[in-house]
């Protein structure tokens, strides 16, 4: 019998799909339900589509921590 599942294709760099790839098991720990449907390859995974925009905010969070503004230089600094 053939079993289908509505999901969306999510392509990314490979090291934002272990980031979310770690998420999902942080919603495991914490008892949620996981959202990663099937891992497909290196760069694409499945995933339930009513936990897109928790991604995408996961995503925007963690890319803002690691996005630091040069700071201006002060008079005599090289």
């Amino acid at each position: 019998m053939v079993s289908a599942k509505k999901g969306t294709l999510l392509r990314s760099d490979v090291p934002t799909k272990v980031y979310i790839v770690h998420l999902n098991s942080q919603y495991k720990a914490e008892g949620k339900k996981e959202f990663i449907i099937a891992d497909l390859d290196e760069r694409t995974l499945l995933i339930n589509p009513a936990y897109l925009d928790e991604i995408r905010a996961a995503l925007k969070k963690y890319s803002d921590e690691l996005t630091f503004e040069p700071t201006e230089k002060q008079p005599g600094q090289q």
